[in-house]
């Protein structure tokens, strides 16, 4: 640990494992060599065009499979493409249904909500193939406009189990086996829209509503008693508007943590049951607001905190200011 400390002075006492082990020495390797490979050249940086899109609406990368995929709803324009150099490029329509008015995307699927509270999907990248061909999910839908999507980030889901959300103006949460189109859970959460749902797909479901309440449904995902427990975990106040679209919110599932900001302000929320409901705040200067904020990419987010990790295996957060100030 001593000669880690030498190496890397500006570090501080809490930072995030790159190696993931609780031996200093594997660390100090992993960086070392990281190091090495970047000043020989075998870091990169490369600009490429995506010449088949007008605009891009989400980005999203596959380091798995050294791919990215790119997504137009101007134009319902799928791209995918080496993530290196952008060779081996591939595009296809992805038609977007009218009257959408709530769409999310990963790097397998596609999922749409409309006004008329049907809810249609697609798998778009299946073995480094774009696939095309939207299909309207099965009844029981929605009874409303649907107000949020959300789509598992991480692999897609097996036959059988949620990969998607969805959340209609009655304050209605369905829940979707993506393969199949089939719904698999139902459930009353508000008697307002749904605006904002996050979900890992293993143990805990978050939604917020119109009016700034924040739930935290647990048991979902039980094999043997799935027996869905709604809990309204806070209250978020937004200063601006008397709704919560702005709102972005971001999970932390490893740290059992909540992240919800808007312009002016930004709160961690705990759902951790030792310290449930608790929370800070971000505390800007006058006249300062927040452009973005965003979570370290990587494993830790989805993954359980090991606390005897090398640098105490934090997840690391950055938020930019619109003063380019950041945090």
């Amino acid at each position: 640990m001593q000669i880690f400390r030498i190496r890397y002075p500006l570090v501080p006492s809490h930072f995030s494992s790159i190696a993931r082990t609780h031996q200093w020495r594997e660390e100090l390797i992993k960086r070392e060599l990281l190091l090495k490979n970047w000043r020989k050249g075998k870091g990169f940086q490369n600009t490429f065009t995506l010449n088949d899109l007008l605009f891009v609406s989400d980005l999203h990368a596959d380091f798995q499979n050294n791919r990215m995929l790119a997504f137009d709803t101007h134009t319902g324009r799928l791209l995918t493409c080496n993530i290196n150099n952008g060779s081996s490029m591939d595009s296809n329509i992805s038609s977007v249904p009218s009257g959408t008015t709530s769409y999310d995307i990963s790097k397998h699927f596609i999922f749409y909500g409309r006004w008329d509270g049907k809810v249609f999907g697609s798998l778009i990248n299946h073995k480094n193939i774009l696939m095309s061909g939207i299909k309207e999910f099965q009844n029981p839908q929605h009874q409303g406009m649907i107000t949020a999507i959300h789509l598992i980030k991480t692999d897609l889901a097996k036959q059988g189990k949620m990969g998607g959300f969805s959340g209609d103006q009655h304050g209605n949460l369905r829940g979707w086996d993506l393969k199949k189109g089939e719904k698999m859970l139902s459930l009353n959460i508000s008697s307002l829209p749904l605006v904002k749902i996050e979900s890992n797909g293993k143990d805990v479901i978050v939604v917020l509503s119109n009016n700034g309440d924040l739930f935290i449904i647990d048991n979902v995902f039980n094999l043997f008693d799935p027996s869905p427990k709604v809990t309204k975990l806070y209250h978020f106040e937004n200063e601006e508007e008397d709704d919560q679209i702005s709102t972005k919110m971001i999970v932390d599932y490893g740290g059992q943590k909540i992240i919800l900001y808007n312009n002016h302000k930004l709160e961690i929320i705990s759902y951790a049951s030792d310290n449930f409901g608790n929370y800070c705040t971000l505390v800007l200067e006058l006249n300062e607001s927040i452009y973005k904020a965003s979570l370290e990419q990587n494993n830790t987010q989805f993954s359980v905190q090991d606390k005897d990790m090398v640098g105490g295996d934090p997840l690391m957060m950055g938020v930019l200011l619109r003063s380019a100030d950041k945090r």
